[in-house]
């Protein structure tokens, strides 16, 4: 589910693949349909979406393995790791969407971590994140929402998406 089609070539899909008890991997497919590949070491990732030129794949990744759980993560057209926890470790951000036009941003779902909280999906807002500095800049979508204290409802949301021209 879930699928995100390579824009620069338009004939691979990426996708979610969940098998009973195993887990979210990653998947990529020919847009035939025919032949789709499992990347391995994807576990525990979802949402994934294309950078531009096919290099690469953001993607929601839950494990224990990289804090915060969710975050948002880069992978290889391999599968492998190759950035983690793009927003930092301040941020429980998942469901990531890669800006086409300006590749180093990438708008997420997700909220402030809270130590000793658990994270709730129901209070997310869109954050994006600027990739290109060495210290990743993350600010809120909307003008007006808190960064801190009480959870906001009028600007809850859950799926961002770019628009093909970047706005």
């Amino acid at each position: 589910n879930r699928p995100d089609l390579c824009w620069t070539n338009g004939d691979v899909v990426a996708f979610n693949y969940s098998s009973h008890g195993s887990g979210f991997q990653v998947g990529l497919v020919p847009a035939t349909g025919t032949d789709p590949t499992l990347l391995t070491n994807t576990t525990g990732m979802f949402y994934p979406t294309w950078f531009p030129f096919a290099d690469g794949l953001a993607v929601d990744y839950s494990s224990d393995k990289v804090l915060p759980n969710p975050n948002t993560s880069i992978i290889s057209t391999t599968g492998s790791l190759t950035r983690k926890a793009l927003a930092g470790p301040s941020f429980w951000a998942g469901m990531p969407s890669v800006n086409q036009m300006s590749p180093n941003l990438v708008a997420f779902a997700g909220q402030p971590y809270q130590s000793g909280e658990d994270y709730q999906q129901d209070f997310n807002y869109i954050w994006v994140v600027d990739t290109s500095q060495d210290e990743p800049a993350v600010a809120p979508l909307e003008t007006g929402v808190p960064t801190s204290g009480s959870f906001a409802p009028q600007f809850q949301a859950r799926a961002p998406r770019w628009s093909p021209d970047g706005k």
